[in-house]
């Protein structure tokens, strides 16, 4: 059977190509989380709100740090390099977004960004690693679906309803999923075979029961937002910048 290639408007870039060119990469050795996990999601190429978090996350004595995609934006050409040095110094655990993708594609367009070659080669070194999402546990972190194709990281969970997220939870078997893409914090709770669709409280942590399921939408790094996971406490906490 053939499929057609998929043709993804961005702006005033018009990116064409094969669903068999989105392969996962192989992680060298299975992801160990410790007990005190920071998120970031969507930064979008803001290299302060980056900074701003890692430094956030740090105060709360986070063992790890994963950003959950769109690192990059796919308009936002400067401080590439500088982004990519800020996430390896700093050992962040990172999965592709599709803005990722689409500056790697950029990047493999001699003409499309203008960089020094080595910086090219480094930057999209760096892409072509990176994850379209990775489990430990029963915890799996994604940009936005946990699934290995394009859909992955450009349909969004959060539609405005339950039915992505109820979709999601009849596919998966991860007690909770944490995502990015969607640029605010919100919450899907599987209780009983019922999904609901819940604001993310700023005051108090989110405690995972057991009999529950959850798929967390960390909210845009960019938009001041990140968040801490205590493992042992089975806790998310929101945290405003």
């Amino acid at each position: 059977m053939t499929v057609a290639s998929i043709m993804i408007e961005n702006y005033s870039a018009t990116i064409v190509f094969e669903p068999h060119q989105i392969r996962q990469p192989a992680l060298k050795q299975p992801l160990i989380l410790q007990d005190r996990i920071g998120v970031i999601a969507d930064s979008h190429g803001n290299i302060t709100s980056i900074t701003d978090c890692v430094q956030r996350l740090a105060d709360r004595r986070t063992d790890t740090i994963i950003h959950l995609g769109d690192v990059f934006d796919s308009e936002i050409h400067y401080h590439l390099k500088d982004i990519v040095d800020l996430i390896t110094d700093n050992n962040i655990h990172t999965v592709k977004g599709n803005n990722d993708y689409q500056i790697e594609k950029l990047l493999e367009n001699l003409t499309a960004i203008d960089l020094d070659p080595a910086d090219r080669q480094l930057l999209i070194n760096f892409l072509q690693s990176l994850t379209l999402y990775f489990i430990s546990g029963s915890f799996c972190f994604a940009h936005s679906l946990p699934f290995d194709s394009i859909r992955a990281f450009y349909e969004p969970v959060d539609t405005g309803s339950t039915d992505q997220a109820a979709w999601i939870f009849c596919h998966t078997d991860h007690h909770v999923l944490f995502c990015g893409h969607s640029h605010l914090p919100i919450l899907f709770r599987w209780r009983a075979g019922i999904v609901t669709r819940e604001p993310i409280p700023e005051q108090n942590p989110l405690v995972f029961q057991q009999n529950e399921r959850y798929i967390v939408i960390v909210g845009s790094s960019d938009k001041g937002e990140c968040g801490f996971i205590d493992r042992k406490k089975m806790a998310y906490e929101r945290i405003r910048l």
